[in-house]
Order: structure tokens, then C-alpha cells, then sequence
């Protein structure tokens, strides 16, 4: 295990070319469990200080929405993907079979102001325990490329004046997610509609049989476990200002940290791909 301090961000943890960043951990004592009010009390403290740190300009959060759980998240490869591009992206990228896949790291400082969002691949995990709670603030996701777009067409408009006026639809998800996943050697892939918390809070069950591993020097179980639970709502939650996209997300888990973002090309994909408008 591999530790480097960031300054004003939190402590990188990297095993098996696999990195998270963790911001604040701490776990309770025996039998004391916050109720969920104590909980969101707390999220909403600690998230705004590290906003302050780490010199996010975002606007205070106030959405806070439920703490989310595994239900809140449901993968249906059923779902149509709509995608709505400029009119240049679609004549010399699109229909020559070339797509572009972003890291986190890419749609976090991503230069179209609007578009950015600097929450991608952060979450607050609660873990509870046996008889303890165990908290953390992170950044995830370092191993994951994702491809996004909306599952309605009901914000056309407003889709329209911010990604572009062509439209086009994903005709068999699981198909194109497939060909993606086989081209660029992907472990696994999911596909999910992103949920919408500004504080991105995630409450799961887990017991943690190292318990010397919530400090400074995280043990190898702890990192695998906070690496698998923060992965869906690092990648599939965003903060509220972004709800009206009603995005879906196609997430492509990778063997090791990826790159700021990947170009692929693959004429095969145009099999998948309908053209709308």
C-alpha cells in the first residue's frame, strides 16, 4: 500500500494500481450509532469545510435529499441513452466511428464551466459495522471511464442549448456497452441513472474484521471495501443543480488508473447508433 499526501485535498491510497483519495475517516465506539439526523448534521459540516479547503468554488450545498442506500441504485440495460452533441462532433467524429470516454478527473476540470462539476468521484460512505460506524469523506472512481447521456427527451430544449443540437440514441445499450468494454479491455461495465444529493451520502452494512485499518495506514481490506462501496456513488451521483440532464451514465471499471480521457475508434459502434434529430 502506497500513501502521498495532497496538499488542501486528503491522503492518496494506491494497491494494485488502484488509488483513492481519502479526506476524513473516523469510526465510533462501541454501541453509539448517530441517528440519521445527527448524520446529515455532520455531512453537511464536514463536506462544506472540505468545500472551503480545498478551495471549491461551487455554491454552499443545500440539497441534501435521503441518505442514500444499494436500492437507490438500480442497473437496467433497458434504459435508452440519448446523446445530444454539436453538429461538427457528429459530421467528423461520430459518423466516422470515433467516441470520446472522460475520467472523473476529466469532467471535474473540464472547461465548459457549466459542464464541470468538481463533486465528480466524491462521496461520504457510512459503513456500519457490527456495533460501530465508521465514516469517511473520499474521492473515487480513478479506475472508471464513463460515457453519458439522458434517458428522456423531455428537456430538449434545455439539453439542446447546453450539449449541442443533434441527437442520437443508443439503440441496444448492453450491445454498445459490450463493444466499448471488449475494444478497450475494460473489466466490467454498469449503467445506471445518476441520482441527485449534494452531499452524495452513502449508508452501507459491513463488517470489518480489521479494525486497526481506520487510521493513517489503511489495511488492504478497508481499501478494497471503500473502493467497491464508493464507486456507485461517486460515478452515479451528482449534485442537484445538474438534475434537469436526468442523466444516465455508462461506467467502464478499468485494471488500473485511468487516463484524463480515452479516443476510441470502433465503425462497429455505428450499428448501435440511431440518429434522432
Amino acid at each position: 500500500m502506497i500513501r502521498r499526501f495532497h496538499k488542501l485535498v486528503g491522503y492518496e491510497y494506491k494497491h494494485n494500481n488502484k488509488s483513492l483519495l481519502l479526506q476524513l475517516i473516523y469510526m465510533t465506539k462501541e454501541n453509539f450509532l448517530f441517528t440519521e439526523d445527527e448524520l446529515k448534521n455532520m455531512i453537511e459540516i464536514t463536506s462544506n469545510f472540505l468545500d472551503k479547503t480545498s478551495r471549491n468554488l461551487e455554491s454552499p450545498s443545500k440539497f441534501f435529499g435521503n441518505i442514500l442506500e444499494p436500492t437507490s441504485y438500480i442497473e437496467d440495460h433497458g434504459i435508452p441513452l440519448y446523446k445530444f452533441i454539436p453538429q461538427e462532433v457528429y459530421q467528423n467524429h461520430i459518423l466516422k466511428g470515433h467516441f470520446r470516454l472522460g475520467s472523473l478527473k476529466y469532467y471535474r476540470e473540464i472547461e465548459n464551466e457549466s459542464s464541470k462539476d468538481p463533486k465528480e468521484g466524491f462521496s461520504n460512505i457510512i459503513i456500519n459495522s457490527g456495533n460501530r460506524q465508521i465514516f469517511t469523506s473520499l474521492i473515487s472512481g480513478f479506475d472508471q471511464y464513463v460515457f453519458c447521456g439522458t434517458y428522456t427527451l423531455e428537456e430538449s430544449v434545455y439539453m439542446s442549448k447546453r450539449f449541442g443540437g443533434v441527437v442520437i440514441k443508443i439503440k441496444n445499450l448492453r450491445s454498445f456497452a459490450e463493444k466499448i468494454k471488449n475494444a478497450i479491455g475494460a473489466q466490467k461495465w454498469y449503467s445506471m441513472k445518476v441520482t441527485y444529493s449534494d452531499f452524495k451520502a452513502y449508508k452501507v452494512k459491513q463488517l470489518i474484521e480489521d479494525l486497526n485499518g481506520v487510521g493513517p495506514d489503511l489495511s488492504v481490506e478497508l481499501f478494497h471495501y471503500l473502493l467497491s462501496f464508493s464507486t456507485v456513488p461517486s460515478v452515479f451521483s451528482k449534485p442537484a443543480r445538474f438534475a434537469p440532464e436526468q442523466e444516465i451514465r455508462l461506467s467502464f471499471e478499468m485494471n488500473k488508473n485511468t487516463k484524463r480521457k480515452l479516443d476510441i475508434c470502433n465503425k462497429a459502434l455505428l450499428k448501435e447508433i440511431e440518429l434522432i434529430k
